[in-house]
């Protein structure tokens, strides 16, 4: 599918900002790093395809004997209008069994308002590889009625890693969008979400989720824009991207972001396929600059 489409001596951490894009993160570790086995990407079924809104994807589900590392979301229109630019993600979120079963990969989404009369699907991705021993999955919260909100999940030891990442967005009712999902720091995943451009009276949740885990070998990012690679008022934005080239070859987790968003702008696809893809959206057609869009893998061995 595609088109859209450290107790050790010392970690070291360098994130570099260029003109505006947060660029990947490399991670050097004196620590013993810990191998991951083979990492599968299961794709869920798409939910229903209708113009009604909130859908939630069927679960993709990591096959016995493995764990959800990370994951994505799809947001697919069947129609390609500016209309349909509506369509955004409101949740990706790895699911871990608690009760000895299968783990999956969630995905949400919803038309932000006013909506779209075309019809719509969503699918999950689930990025599932062999347990690794100490791996948790960690959510920060953030509840406010603030028009823009930030949630962190901190894996709380410079000795882990963040491997996947997740967010969801909670009672805003079609009124925000995720603009930006990302391993901020080796040990951080961010998310940040923002109310649409009439806002929300109301108090609206963010969470963000991390999959955490001591240091994989060869652990990094990959990173990619959209292009042109600066803010601009394409309708949308699609950013490509591999793991490789001084990074881990296999993937882990897939990020997002949306440089310079403004309200009405969402992120519709997030897909962890053999090439990493994201999109950005103008849920609300503007003439002014946004962007680029970018997508981050999060790599290792």
């Amino acid at each position: 599918m595609s088109g859209f489409g450290s107790r050790g001596l010392r970690v070291v951490v360098s994130l570099v900002v260029t003109a505006g894009a947060c660029v990947g993160l490399q991670v050097a570790s004196a620590l013993p790093a810990a191998a991951v086995g083979t990492v599968q990407v299961i794709a869920g079924q798409p939910s229903v395809s209708n113009s009604q809104s909130p859908k939630f994807a069927p679960s993709a589900v990591c096959p016995v004997g493995t764990k959800v590392l990370g994951g994505g979301g799809w947001a697919q229109v069947q129609a390609r209008t500016p209309e349909s630019e509506r369509v955004v993600l409101s949740e990706m979120r790895p699911a871990p069994s608690t009760t000895g079963g299968r783990d999956s990969y969630e995905a949400g989404a919803f038309e932000l308002s006013p909506g779209t009369n075309a019809d719509w699907s969503v699918q999950a991705f689930a990025i599932c590889a062999p347990p690794i021993a100490g791996m948790h999955l960690v959510v920060g919260r953030s509840i406010s009625s603030n028009s823009t909100q930030i949630a962190r999940a901190d894996c709380g030891s410079d000795n882990e890693a963040v491997l996947g990442l997740g967010s969801q967005i909670l009672g805003a009712d079609g009124q925000a969008t995720l603009v930006y999902e990302f391993a901020e720091t080796f040990r951080v995943a961010q998310a940040k979400a923002l109310e649409d451009v009439d806002g929300f009276n109301g108090i609206w949740e963010l969470d963000a989720f991390a999959v955490c885990a001591p240091f994989p070998r060869n652990y990094g990012t990959s990173f990619g824009l959209s292009s042109p690679s600066i803010p601009n008022s394409d309708p949308v934005q699609v950013a490509l991207s591999r793991c490789g080239n001084g990074t881990g070859s296999k993937m882990l987790g897939v990020g997002a972001a949306i440089n310079s968003p403004l309200p009405g702008t969402g992120l519709q696809v997030i897909f962890p396929g053999s090439q990493l893809e994201s999109a950005g959206v103008e849920a609300t057609p503007t003439n002014a600059n946004w962007g680029p869009t970018a997508v981050q893998g999060i790599c290792g061995d």
